[in-house]
């Protein structure tokens, strides 16, 4: 027989640290049967029905009672949490609703913020037709020779003599006088009105006769001729682009054979592109003054009448403002 055989049955060896491991663990098990405490309550309980416990029992119930106030700790921490969860639950509840309720009135303000814009704007217009109103018997004449003693008597003489001489009629002068403080470098524009709104159309109808640095504008408010620079600009972009802009001066548009544009708040924004155009109303009546130019009637800006009326009505008015006497 070789080694290996012999060694399969020789009789097994004792194992030497098995003893002092039973000798360990014995004296860890004493020494926690020693450490067991029951409660008193719990002894004098046991003690009472005549129970006589071994040291392993007792260190048994000892665990059994100490893991009992563990899970009782446990239920008061889970119940604290339901607790904690039902308040979270409530105040996100609360806060839901309210913000629910702050965005309910934040459409409602938004609604109020848009209808006061509208009616501001409406205002604001009504506001500008009543000044061109208050004004459509008015011109501006640029150029006269200015003096600082200069008397109203005579600038209102030689004012009429230039506008008569101008129309080839007498023009009736009601007031004039002079726009700013005077300075020797220049001369200040002169403010003219007029007694008749058919000789403030004759003058504009032939104002193309005046030699510089005599000119002749419309008196217009500050927001008409900032728009009316406005609409200038946006059609002199748009006609660089090769497009075909027209300016609707009373509605403040411009129509191209593609897009149509608003003023608003003094820019210009694109309001519909031509595949849009035909199916809203408030552009379509729009389309319809502006893309044809033998359909469009551009009002005057101080009188609000049309070209059919103009030849209707003798001399031809003065149909916008005029890219050179712009301010």
């Amino acid at each position: 027989m070789g080694p290996n055989t012999m060694s399969a049955y020789s009789k097994p060896q004792k194992d030497i640290g098995s003893d002092y491991e039973m000798e360990e663990a014995n004296k860890n098990t004493n020494a926690s049967v020693a450490g067991a405490q029951l409660p008193v309550s719990f002894t004098e309980e046991i003690d009472s029905l005549g129970i006589d416990l071994d040291p392993i029992n007792r260190l048994i119930l000892a665990k059994l009672h100490n893991i009992n106030t563990e899970v009782g700790k446990i239920e008061v921490i889970s119940k604290k949490q339901d607790n904690l969860n039902s308040i979270f639950d409530s105040t996100l509840k609360s806060q839901n609703n309210r913000l629910a309720k702050l965005e309910n009135e934040n459409k409602q303000l938004h609604t109020k913020v848009s209808q006061l814009q509208n009616d501001n704007l409406s205002l604001q217009r009504s506001h500008e037709q009543l000044l061109r109103e208050m004004k459509k018997c008015n011109i501006i004449i640029h150029g006269i020779e200015d003096t600082d003693f200069e008397s109203n008597e005579n600038l209102k003489k030689g004012t009429e003599k230039l506008l008569t001489d101008l129309v080839g009629h007498y023009i009736s002068v009601d007031t004039t006088h002079r726009l700013g403080q005077f300075k020797s470098d220049r001369q200040r524009p002169v403010r003219v009105k007029l007694l008749k709104h058919s000789d403030r159309d004759s003058i504009m109808f032939h104002r193309e006769k005046l030699v510089k640095p005599k000119y002749i504008k419309e008196d217009l408010p500050f927001q008409t001729r900032r728009d009316n620079s406005i609409l200038w600009k946006k059609k002199d972009e748009l006609e660089k682009t090769g497009q075909d802009a027209r300016i609707d001066w009373n509605r403040k548009h411009i129509t191209t054979n593609d897009a149509l544009f608003e003023l608003k708040e003094g820019e210009m924004v694109l309001c519909q592109q031509k595949r849009d155009i035909a199916s809203s109303s408030s552009c379509a009546s729009i389309q319809e003054a502006g893309p044809s130019r033998k359909r469009t009637k551009i009002a005057d800006l101080g009188t609000g009448s049309s070209t059919s009326q103009q030849r209707s009505n003798g001399p031809r008015t003065f149909l916008g403002p005029s890219r050179s006497h712009q301010q």
